[in-house]
């Protein structure tokens, strides 16, 4: 699958695609008990949002509880052992216990990381659509994008499929809005323009939460083009666009 230019993968199946919830958090360095915080209501909000994201294990498969007391502890433990002082936050890998790769869901998250080169990222690959098709009804969807919004207070956050070939890891892999559902805080943009057609924004606390079509398989690339048009980045986030 190639890449047009409003960067939507070219021949996408999206029934069948890997797709991706993913964000960043610049700028901002959370102490152990803030991460274990955040990671705690993110982890109960996906449990909430979709059966297949209810249950999550360690990288030794053990079952992860997810009272405050467990989280703590998994946030401590989730620092490198060659970086004693956290520079580089907590490295929290979970994964949902489906060994079949399209029912299985994996959340990745960096967080209290005290560099400026390494910013907080969440990442979440989700149960591909033929698996749980309930997940990618575009009200559920929203919802799951509200939950990280709430719980991470990203800069941005975007629902996508994967590029082929790029690590969900990679929070710059695309543009963000090369997505169905993009979130962008108020402090990374400000409006150029009229939305194109079809688009709506959902105006949120911080921001504002662009769902691009109703579907997956409604939206049309053109629209991230116009869109893009109406969106004017600040200097230091314009490789969003």
């Amino acid at each position: 699958m190639s890449a047009n230019r409003s960067g939507w993968p070219e021949g996408a199946e999206p029934s069948s695609a890997a797709w991706t919830l993913d964000g960043v958090c610049r700028g901002r360095t959370d102490d152990l008990a803030s991460c274990a915080d955040r990671l705690g209501r993110f982890l109960r909000g996906l449990a909430a949002t979709d059966r297949t994201l209810a249950r999550w294990y360690d990288e030794d498969d053990q079952p992860v509880a997810l009272d405050p007391a467990a989280m703590h502890a998994l946030v401590e433990r989730s620092r490198q052992d060659d970086d004693p002082e956290g520079t580089f936050g907590s490295i929290v890998l979970l994964h949902n216990g489906q060994d079949d790769e399209r029912g299985a869901a994996i959340v990745e998250i960096v967080c209290g990381a005290g560099s400026a080169y390494v910013p907080d990222t969440l990442a979440v690959t989700l149960p591909r659509p033929d698996d749980a098709p309930d997940l990618y009804r575009r009200d559920r969807m929203i919802g799951l994008l509200d939950v990280a919004i709430d719980a991470w207070q990203p800069d941005w956050c975007r629902v996508r499929p994967q590029h082929p070939g790029a690590a969900a890891t990679d929070p710059h892999s695309l543009a963000a809005l090369s997505s169905w559902l993009v979130y962008l805080d108020h402090a990374v943009y400000s409006r150029a323009g009229e939305l194109p057609a079809g688009v709506r924004a959902l105006a949120r606390e911080h921001g504002e939460l662009f769902v691009l079509a109703d579907t997956p398989q409604q939206l049309d690339p053109p629209t991230i083009d116009a869109l893009r048009a109406a969106i004017t980045f600040t200097p230091d986030w314009t490789d969003l666009a």
